[in-house]
């Protein structure tokens, strides 16, 4: 069904225009009674203060994405949602281990602020006061990845840890005395 053309619809269109109307004209004409004039510097002022989208949708009676769309016409970069913890999140959930699983070659991921990371390079970390390179490898002395101990761990470059380990890695590769 089409909508009627009203007088209102010809003032808005234009005395000397014919009355003609492509459907999408005549549908954004007879719609614009319906748009929501949302309060931009408002939106981004309490956006900025540190409501979150959802919070802002729901004050402003629309759906998150008109909210975001309001953000992206005043130039304000969204921010990553907000953490939610539910009730069973971290300790109070039945199935909480501590922050901690062993991956399926043996290392021990922990829980950080930063997301999930090796067990051993954070427990070098906080021996040696700093964060470690991106190249700084750390090994086992005994061989035991589960073992993180910080006696038992050391910091080395990539070349000194492939040289510690190439003799029994040839041997493993092939074979003792050949």
């Amino acid at each position: 069904m089409t909508p009627a053309i009203t007088p209102e619809l010809r003032e808005r269109a234009g005395k000397d225009r014919p009355i003609i109307f492509s459907a999408a004209e005549r549908n954004r004409l007879c719609n614009a009674d319906r748009v929501i004039k949302l309060p931009d510097a408002e939106i981004g002022h309490r956006y900025i203060c540190g409501e979150t989208i959802a919070e802002l949708a729901r004050h402003f009676r629309v759906s998150n994405p008109t909210i975001a769309k309001a953000l992206s016409r005043l130039g304000i970069a969204r921010r990553a949602p907000k953490p939610r913890p539910g009730r069973f999140s971290g300790s109070n959930n039945p199935a909480w281990t501590g922050g901690r699983r062993q991956r399926a070659d043996g290392y021990w991921l922990v829980w950080t602020p930063e997301g999930e990371r090796l067990e051993h390079r954070v427990a070098v970390e906080k021996d040696l006061g700093r964060r470690l390179a991106d190249d700084e490898i750390v090994h086992h002395r005994d061989g035991d990845k589960s073992n993180n101990d910080p006696s038992n761990l050391q910091v080395m470059c990539q070349r000194e840890h492939a040289r510690h380990h190439a003799p029994e890695m040839h041997a493993a590769r092939y074979g003792h005395g050949r």
